[in-house]
C-alpha cells in the first residue's frame, strides 16, 4: 500500500507528522534507559521493544554501571505500508546516531566514546488498530482531567496508564 492509499483509509495519517512521531519515540526509548525512567515510555512500545530496552538496563545496573545514550539522532523514513488482519503496519528504515557509554556510580567513565557517535540502522514497524484515532481520549476516563496519551500514557492527576496500542500508532518491533 501507498502513502497515498494508508492516507485515504485512514484520514488522520499523515507522513510528515507520522516520522516526526517516529523519530521522538525513538528519542524518547533511548532518553529513558539514560534517565532509568523506561515506565515513561511503556505505553507506545510493545512488550518486545520494551523489554529489550528493559534488559539492556538491567545488564548495565547489575554491573553497577550508568548506561548513557547521549547525543541521540534519529532519521525515519517509511519503506513499506501493510495492511494485515485489523492492523495497519508500517515498516520504517530508521538511521540513529547517538554517542553509547557506561558510567561508575562516581560518573567516572567506565567504557564507550563520550566525544563520538556511533551510528547504526535497524528495522522498526509501527501498527495501529483500523479504525483506533489519536482523538479518542482527550480527558482521562479515570478522573475526567485533560489529557495527551501521547506524552507519556499516563495521566498526571489520578496514574491511569492508556496505551498508544488502543488509539495511535505504536512501536511494534525495532531490530
Amino acid at each position: 500500500m501507498t502513502i497515498e492509499e494508508l492516507s485515504k483509509k485512514d484520514s488522520s495519517f499523515s507522513s510528515s507528522i507520522f516520522i516526526s512521531r517516529a523519530n521522538n519515540m525513538i528519542k524518547k526509548l533511548y532518553n529513558a534507559v539514560t534517565l532509568d525512567e523506561l515506565d515513561t515510555v511503556d505505553h507506545f512500545a510493545s512488550d518486545k521493544v520494551f523489554n529489550s530496552f528493559k534488559e539492556e538496563l538491567e545488564e548495565a545496573k547489575a554491573k553497577n554501571e550508568i548506561l548513557i545514550y547521549d547525543q541521540v539522532n534519529v532519521q525515519t523514513e517509511i519503506e513499506n505500508i501493510e495492511e494485515e488482519n485489523d492492523l495497519y503496519k508500517v515498516f520504517c528504515l530508521v538511521r540513529c546516531r547517538f554517542c553509547k557509554y557506561y558510567l561508575s556510580s562516581d560518573g567516572d567513565l567506565l567504557r564507550g566514546n563520550q566525544d563520538t557517535r556511533t551510528g547504526v540502522i535497524k528495522k522498526a514497524v509501527f501498527c495501529k488498530k483500523i479504525g483506533a484515532t489519536r482523538e479518542i481520549v482527550s480527558r482521562c476516563l479515570g478522573c475526567g482531567m485533560p489529557l495527551n496519551i501521547n506524552d507519556n500514557g499516563k495521566c498526571q492527576n489520578c496514574g491511569r496508564i492508556y496505551d498508544l496500542e488502543e488509539f495511535d500508532y505504536y512501536l511494534d518491533t525495532y531490530e
